[in-house]
C-alpha cells in the first residue's frame, strides 16, 4: 500500500449513515483511563547540553473522561463546550485570572475528509467538520513548579501556540504498544519517527479560556499532508479499532531556567471507532469553519528535528 495513493477500497472517510442525535449529556464515554507520567519521556533537566530524556513527573492534571463525538450541524468548538460544563455547574464564575484553571479539556478536530496529494486545501476538506475526540482532565492537589504556572500561564495568553522565544508552544505525545495495527505503512520508517515522539502544534492550537476551565483545540483538518494522511489511513483501519493510545499533552520548555518538561496531562484511550461516533446537537452557533494558513501544515516538527 502507498501512503501517497488513496485505495478504491479504502474505507469511507465519514459514516454514511444518519444517526438520531442525542444529548450531549448522554454521550456513552470511551474506555480510557489516566496515564501516569512515567510512561512518557520527556526533556530533562540537562537537555538543552546532554539532549537526554527522563521520565515526566506525575501530570498536573488528572483524567476524568474521554468522549468522541460529531456535531448533528457544524462542528464541536471551545464555546460548546464552555456551554455544557455550565449546564453541569462546572463553571465558577469570578475566578481569578491568576489562578491556574482547575479544568482542561483537550478538543481534537480530526478530519473525515481524506487529504489532497496537492498542498492546496480542497473545498471538500474545507467544509468538511469532521469530528471531535474530547478529553476532560480536573487539576491535581500536587504541587506546581514556578516554570510550569508560567509557561501555562504563558500559553494561556497567547491563545494558541507558539514555538519562538517568547512564545509556549503546546506538544501532544501519541504512542501505541501496536503500531502495526494503525495501517499505515511504515514507508521511510514514518511510523517509528514519530510513535511516542512529540508533536509541535505551532499554529493549528486555539487556546480558550472561560473562568476556571480552559479548552485547547487542536485542529488537524489543517495539519500537512502526511500527518492527515496518516491519522486518515490510521482512523479507517479495522484493525486499528480495538488498539490503546497513549496520549499525553505538555508545553515545551525551551530554556534552561524552564527545565525539566512535565506533562500537563496524559491518558490511555482504548479503541476509537469512527463509523459508530455519537452525533450531539448544538447549543451554539454551529460552524464550520476553516482557517487556512499561509503555510499549510505549519504543525509536525519533533524534537529529533528542531530543538
Amino acid at each position: 500500500m502507498n501512503l501517497f495513493r488513496k485505495s478504491k477500497s479504502e474505507a469511507p472517510n465519514a459514516p454514511a449513515e444518519t444517526t438520531p442525535a442525542v444529548a450531549w449529556a448522554d454521550v456513552v464515554p470511551l474506555r480510557a483511563e489516566h496515564a501516569p507520567g512515567s510512561a512518557f519521556n520527556v526533556r530533562g533537566a540537562n537537555y538543552l547540553k546532554d539532549k537526554v530524556k527522563v521520565p515526566s513527573a506525575e501530570p498536573i492534571y488528572l483524567f476524568e473522561r474521554a468522549v468522541a463525538l460529531r456535531a448533528a450541524e457544524g462542528k464541536v468548538c471551545a464555546e460548546e463546550i464552555f456551554a455544557q460544563l455550565r449546564r453541569e455547574g462546572r463553571i465558577k464564575d469570578g475566578y481569578s485570572e491568576s489562578e491556574l484553571p482547575e479544568l482542561m479539556i483537550v478538543n481534537c478536530q480530526v478530519p473525515f475528509a481524506g487529504p489532497a496529494m496537492l498542498r492546496r486545501i480542497t473545498e471538500e476538506e474545507k467544509k468538511d467538520p469532521g469530528w471531535s475526540a474530547l478529553s476532560y482532565f480536573r487539576k491535581s492537589d500536587a504541587p506546581v513548579r514556578a516554570e510550569e504556572k508560567h509557561l501555562l500561564t504563558r500559553l494561556l495568553e497567547q491563545k494558541t501556540s507558539r514555538r519562538d522565544a517568547e512564545g509556549a508552544a503546546f506538544k501532544i505525545i501519541g504512542k501505541t504498544a501496536e503500531p502495526e495495527k494503525l495501517g499505515v505503512p511504515n514507508i521511510g520508517g514514518i511510523v517509528d519517527k514519530w510513535n511516542g515522539k512529540p508533536f509541535n502544534l505551532d499554529t493549528t492550537t486555539r487556546v480558550v479560556r472561560d473562568q476556571n476551565a480552559f479548552v485547547v483545540e487542536i485542529d488537524m483538518r489543517q495539519w500537512s499532508y502526511v500527518a492527515k494522511k496518516a491519522l486518515n489511513s490510521a482512523m479507517n483501519s479495522e484493525t486499528s479499532r480495538d488498539m490503546t493510545y497513549e496520549l499525553g499533552f505538555l508545553i515545551e520548555a525551551a530554556s534552561e531556567g524552564d527545565l525539566p518538561e512535565r506533562l500537563l496531562a496524559a491518558h490511555y484511550v482504548h479503541g476509537v471507532n469512527i463509523t459508530k461516533l455519537e452525533r450531539v446537537e448544538l447549543t451554539t452557533q454551529p460552524s464550520t469553519e476553516y482557517v487556512s494558513l499561509e503555510e499549510e501544515g505549519a504543525s509536525g516538527a519533533s524534537d529529533n528535528e528542531r530543538s
